[in-house]
């Protein structure tokens, strides 16, 4: 998740009045989600769904969860997160952004619950929405008892049923430059994340050499939260920042002031600093955004990394922000209401800005990794992760949130050129430990070159899944293989196959699957 489209979350309850014999839930989606049901986590899945060529083929899952109903009032809920149909607009390797080449929009996600009860009645109810920034634009679950025999199929189309071409706006500006005064600038549609601005945004930028090495910017727009949607007209910012570059060598600095307004009041004021560093074998990045309106700091980081004589290097990170990103405009969450205009007949100024505090959760991570050539064709790589959530507090009507974690750890060997010149062979192992689930994966991932216009990469991966609150594990066998022909750097065809095998062990039932996955595309760049 990042801040201009943070995680969302849904909640319905429900009545269970009969004897269950079974229940499951089938959840897909477009972004990452994790379904919970009666405030625990639906499986032991992280990062579902798994990337696939959206426009084609989205995947779903199924989740037995017998032993987390009860009989009386359930709640199930989601959460759902940007993932790759909603990528930072990153610059991968200097140049590559993803956005463009990419199938990507809003998150959206759809679930169903079947419940088969002991009198041969079945329960059914098809949770579909899409989504809107802070809020569900459609949340309406229906539940309905059906009689024996009759069933439901579950829909995983995750597109909207309308008709005609979507239009979405990711960029669209234009460069502006003055010969006489030196100032510069950029207007329309764009996206920054320094100086306390969030991403993405419709509006001015403009800069100016004071000195040398001292450049003045001020900005002034309305954020765009989604490339479909458009700008939020409720909400304004402006600000203006400092960049000494360098300070000293290879040391930039910069110091920035924002405000943020939401319907004339306050929604984020803050003061902020950031230190950048690039040496010839060592970085540093860091940046500190304290927001005056809360009177504490909004978010934190420093990362960075070191190439020692040996080509060992080592990087970390610390992490310290709000999720969402602390703001007065997050009083809106949970709250039955669609606009924060009308919140603001409900709640007073200091009411709001509390609200918007009680929804904020600040998230802790701390990442260490180390890379080593074992020779010129083998490379190893460890990284491991910790990061904690805390509690949100009951507040407005909206429930209070307990505290998470989640620790991460990975471990991989690379080899290049080992068996062909330009062949890649990566055998991984990760393990990942939270509150509710634990999960061990090995994998072996390989490409070889064929000539100068064909790929070839098997594949294959290997789970298990341990479910901490509930006597069930499962095991995952996943082989696969990806072919591509390049035909240009404009034109590719790709082909992948694969099968998954899953032995699932449960206290009250065993459900093995086996299933096949197929997808032929092809990828024109203009």
């Amino acid at each position: 998740m990042f801040e201009d489209d943070p995680a969302l979350l849904f909640r319905k309850e429900f009545q269970i009045g009969s004897k269950l014999r079974r229940a499951r839930v089938y959840v897909s989606g477009l972004g990452y989600y994790e379904p919970r049901l009666n405030g625990e986590k639906v499986g032991d899945q992280v990062l579902d769904p798994g990337w696939t060529t959206y426009s084609k083929r989205v995947l779903y899952s199924t989740y037995d969860v017998t032993a987390q109903l009860k009989r009386g009032c359930n709640a199930l809920g989601v959460i759902l997160g940007n993932g790759w149909f909603n990528p930072l607009p990153l610059r991968l390797w200097g140049h590559i952004n993803p956005r463009e080449h990419l199938t990507i929009g809003e998150p959206r996600v759809i679930m169903q619950l079947v419940a088969e009860f002991e009198d041969g009645t079945v329960q059914l109810g098809t949770l579909g929405f899409t989504t809107r920034f802070l809020g569900p634009e459609e949340f309406t679950p229906e539940l309905e008892a059906l009689a024996e025999g009759e069933s439901m199929p579950f829909e995983s189309g995750m597109v909207e049923r309308t008709s005609g071409d979507q239009l979405r706006v990711s960029y669209a500006y234009a460069d502006l430059a003055d010969s006489v005064t030196g100032i510069r600038g950029r207007i329309g549609r764009q996206s920054r994340a320094t100086g306390g601005v969030l991403g993405r945004f419709d509006g001015l930028n403009l800069a100016y050499h004071v000195t040398e090495r001292t450049l003045v910017e001020a900005v002034f727009g309305k954020p765009a939260y989604s490339s479909m949607e458009g700008l939020d007209p409720a909400v304004t910012f402006y600000g203006v920042s400092a960049d000494f570059q360098p300070f000293f060598e290879n040391l930039e600095v910069g110091t920035f002031f924002l405000q943020q307004d939401i319907e004339g009041i306050r929604d984020r004021q803050v003061v902020g600093t950031e230190v950048r560093y690039f040496g010839p074998n060592q970085t540093l990045w860091g940046m500190i955004d304290y927001d005056l309106g809360f009177g504490e700091i909004a978010s934190g980081f420093l990362q960075g990394s070191w190439r020692f004589p040996s080509r060992f290097s080592i990087h970390g990170l610390i992490d310290r922000r709000g999720s969402p990103f602390m703001s007065v405009g997050n009083a809106i969450i949970g709250q039955p209401v669609l606009t924060f205009a009308e919140l603001t007949s409900i709640f007073t100024e200091d009411e709001l800005r509390q609200l918007g505090r009680d929804r904020t959760s600040m998230s802790t991570t701390f990442t260490l990794g180390v890379s080593y050539p074992l020779s010129p064709k083998l490379q190893i790589n460890v990284d491991a992760s910790q990061s904690e959530m805390e509690g949100t507090p009951a507040s407005g009507g909206v429930l209070a949130t307990e505290a998470t974690s989640y620790n991460y750890y990975s471990a991989n060997l690379v080899a290049s050129s080992l068996f062909t010149e330009g062949d890649v062979t990566i055998i991984g192992a990760r393990y990942s430990d939270s509150d509710t689930s634990q999960a061990i994966s090995l994998s072996l991932d390989s490409r070889f070159p064929i000539g100068r216009s064909w790929r070839i990469n098997p594949r294959l991966r290997v789970d298990r899944r341990n479910r901490l609150n509930f006597d069930n594990y499962e095991w995952l066998y996943t082989p696969g293989i990806r072919i591509q022909y390049r035909r240009s750097q404009k034109f590719r065809i790709e082909l992948e196959a694969g099968r998954q095998y899953v032995q699932q062990d449960a206290a009250l039932l065993d459900n093995d699957r086996e299933s096949n996955f197929f997808n032929i595309g092809y990828q024109a760049f203009f």
